[in-house]
This record gives C-alpha cells, sequence and structure tokens, in this order.
C-alpha cells in the first residue's frame, strides 16, 4: 500500500497504526515541534487528494495541509470532497488556530496557507 524507507531498503507493506500518546503536546493539546504532510496540486488534484488522505489511519500523528490552486471564486467544495472518504476531520484552515495532529486542513479558494 505505501512504501516506507528504512535508511537501507524501501519495502511496501499495509501502514501500521501510529501511537499518538508519544508525540509532544502544549497545554492547548496542539503538537509542538511535529511532522506535517503537505499536499500541493492544480485542479486535477481534486480527483486523487481524496483518494491519498482517504489511505491514511484515522490516528495519523501528524497535521495534513493541503492547496488546491484554483478558481478564486470557486464554491471550495474540497473538504466536503476528502471528508466523503476519510477517517481523519477535514475543514477549511482558519486564520490563526491550533495545529492539531490527526486533522487536514484545506486552504480556501484564493488563500494560501503559510
Amino acid at each position: 500500500m505505501g512504501a516506507l524507507h528504512d535508511g537501507s531498503r524501501c519495502q511496501t507493506e499495509k501502514p501500521k497504526d501510529f501511537d499518538i500518546s508519544q508525540l509532544s503536546k502544549d497545554s492547548d493539546g496542539a503538537l509542538s515541534g511535529h511532522d506535517t504532510i503537505v499536499i500541493g496540486a492544480s485542479v486535477g488534484g481534486v480527483e486523487a487528494i481524496p483518494r491519498l488522505i482517504g489511505s491514511l489511519p484515522a490516528n495519523l500523528p501528524v497535521s495534513v495541509f493541503v492547496v488546491l490552486h484554483s478558481a478564486p471564486e470557486g464554491p471550495g467544495l474540497l473538504p466536503e470532497i476528502i471528508r466523503r472518504n476519510s477517517a481523519l476531520p477535514v475543514r477549511h484552515a482558519v486564520d490563526r488556530e491550533k495545529i492539531l495532529p490527526g486533522r487536514v486542513y484545506v486552504s480556501k479558494p484564493d488563500y494560501h496557507l503559510i
């Protein structure tokens, strides 16, 4: 299913469950100093992104950020489309919100995520 790299060889195997309790969190439950997954695509990614995120485990210990190049006046339906196949919560990113593990943050049309 996913390709894993252990430093000396690549192997393909089903993703393992993650132990999210091992991550460092601040008093608000947000992760401190954590890895992220960042996905960027053009409009053609509307088909691929939901499949990719749908394959991620529900206990994923990292945050996922998605930026899709789309028309500024677009309806911004990508979170709804992704949510149909995802075990993770998916929503449009909100300015200055806490970044939490196991969440998918999608940029709104005509916005960047920085």
